[in-house]
């Protein structure tokens, strides 16, 4: 489920989303995971990389080397090869082997590692990196950075869910099918930042529940194939508008830009199912504005 992916290993499958399209191809493969994950530089996966004396430029420019200079064009229905669906499984089998709850940017890590035939892992096999060493890494950084693991509820005992996806589906094909540049599904992501939520509780409104409803309406959108709600350049441009709405609702509160300011910006742009929410809530935009100082 959506929970299960912590927010760097989200960020990681979208970005991988945008790697595939910068590239011209329609579907997402283990080679854009593993230049989603070289983006996203903070999180552990990047961190064992480093720890193993492999650089993240050195990963993407041996991967780059072997794909195609296709012209970038986005796509609306962009898809998960099978091996890159089998690198997800994969990593659920290693978040279950560490006993951790949730699917990081460490599993996925593994998970291209031990999918050797895909080109992500021929690239991180060129570069020395193998399974074991990768493991102990792993367990090691994650207990430097006060996160041992192990330290969650395993993946084989899962929580129940609050609603059910029709079968056949995951959250993964989820976020591949739909693009992050609509603006409910971008939204969705924003709520998982700790910032986001907090910036919520400030003025008295239920983040999880929020994300419910949103999550909701972006999975009925899913199922239904003949939905759509605009072009894709619309989407795109309403994304963009929240992103500069975000920019100066940072700079006006001469803050670094957050997902809190994305939030508010959502509010903003009010076309998106956030705005409405908060605003059938009462909810103004001077208490976001004052919120964003606490």
């Amino acid at each position: 489920m959506w929970q299960r992916f912590s927010a760097n290993a989200r960020r990681v499958v979208f970005f991988a989303q945008e790697e595939a399209q910068v590239f011209g191809e329609g579907y997402v493969s283990t080679e854009h995971l593993l230049l989603g994950l070289c983006r996203e530089q903070d999180c552990v996966g990047a961190k064992v990389l480093s720890a193993l004396g492999v650089s993240l430029e050195e990963v993407r420019d041996e991967t780059v080397k072997h794909l195609p200079k296709g012209d970038s064009r986005p796509s609306q229905d962009m898809t998960l090869t099978p091996r890159a669906k089998r690198v997800i499984d994969l990593a659920y089998q290693h978040a279950r082997e560490l006993n951790d709850g949730f699917i990081g940017s460490e599993h996925l890590l593994l998970a291209l590692i031990s999918e050797s035939e895909g080109l992500a892992g021929r690239v991180l096999a060129k570069l020395g990196i193998d399974l074991s060493s990768a493991t102990q890494q792993t367990i090691k950084v994650r207990e430097e950075n006060g996160n041992p693991v192990g330290g969650n509820p395993p993946l084989s005992t899962p929580p129940t869910p609050k609603r059910k996806i029709a079968s056949g589906s995951s959250v993964t094909e989820l976020l591949i099918v739909r693009p992050m540049n609509r603006a409910d599904m971008f939204t969705l992501v924003v709520l998982a930042e700790d910032d986001a939520r907090s910036l919520l509780d400030r003025v008295g409104v239920d983040w999880n529940e929020l994300a419910s409803v949103i999550e909701t309406k972006v999975i009925a959108e899913w199922q239904d194939p003949i939905h759509t709600e605009g072009s894709l350049a619309e989407h795109s441009n309403q994304v963009n508008r929240i992103i500069q709405l975000a920019l100066e609702e940072s700079t006006l509160a001469q803050q670094n830009v957050g997902a809190k300011h994305m939030v508010v910006a959502c509010f903003r742009e009010g076309r998106n199912l956030t705005a409405s929410q908060l605003a059938n809530a009462g909810i103004t935009l001077e208490e976001l504005r004052a919120a964003l100082q606490l």
